[in-house]
């Protein structure tokens, strides 16, 4: 009796790349994200298909494509604005230096914009884009978090401190945010200062008490608090999904 031989199959398993071809060719921006990808500098889109390797990047450029088809008006068969070339070729290098899978959904919302011609102006596409990947995913949720303060606050005390030190504040946004590091969000929060998404502000405090001629008292440190500015609510409105859109038309607190 003959034993039947077991056949193999030598059919490789496809690649990220193979199975966007599958997934997104009849999306109407998929042709633009591949003219794209080949002025990249990690090479030609045919050398991705071929290197396994490349799969770990290429997924999240199947996030940013997976988000940018949830979030466009289909109905259009092209982009409405030409922003959108220079957009997609920012967000893709941007999506592949990263490790957040938060980005992807933060440059469809963008994206989504100059698709639609929603974003009309360059300038504040271009700011907009190099905001989101100057930030990790924590300046975001320390962002928002703000902004829920500054909403609840209702043109009240619209500040937020860290630490049992800091001055008398409507919120502690370590009590708030429990998850992060105190000092990973005291580093955080003075990066979002540097970039004007925040206010800082200080009680002075400095007490000089005179013996004849001369002071014999140092000024104490200032104790710090902090607000969502009024760029940093212009930003989040520019990333809000409108699916998840919060609130962000409250007044500013003087």
């Amino acid at each position: 009796m003959t034993k039947a031989v077991k056949k193999t199959s030598n059919v490789p398993f496809p690649t990220c790349m193979e199975q966007a071809f599958s997934a997104f060719e009849d999306s109407p921006f998929w042709p633009l994200i591949m003219v794209a990808m080949n002025g990249m500098s990690l090479g030609t889109a045919g050398s991705l298909v071929a290197k396994h390797a490349t799969n770990y990047q290429f997924k999240k450029v199947f996030a940013l494509i997976d988000e940018l088809n949830r979030r466009i008006d289909s109905s259009l068969v092209e982009p409405g604005s030409e922003d959108f070339y220079a957009a997609l070729q920012i967000s893709l290098n941007a999506v592949l230096e990263t490790q957040s899978t938060q980005k992807a959904g933060l440059f469809a919302s963008v994206l989504a914009g100059t698709w639609s011609a929603q974003f009309s102006k360059w300038d504040e596409v271009s700011q907009t884009l190099r905001l989101i990947r100057s930030l990790e995913d924590v300046h975001i949720s320390i962002l928002r978090e703000a902004l829920e303060v500054h909403i609840s606050a209702d043109g009240g005390n619209a500040t937020f401190s860290i630490g049992s030190g800091g001055f008398e504040s409507s919120a502690r946004l370590d009590e708030l945010l429990t998850h992060i590091d105190p000092m990973l969000l005291t580093s955080c929060i003075s990066d979002l200062i540097s970039t004007g998404l925040l206010n800082d502000s200080f009680e002075s405090s400095s007490v000089a008490r005179f013996s004849g001629e001369s002071v014999n008292e140092k000024p104490k440190p200032a104790r710090l608090a902090y607000s969502i500015s009024p760029l940093g609510i212009w930003f989040l409105n520019k990333i809000a999904d409108p699916e998840f859109t919060t609130n962000c038309s409250a007044p500013l607190a003087n």
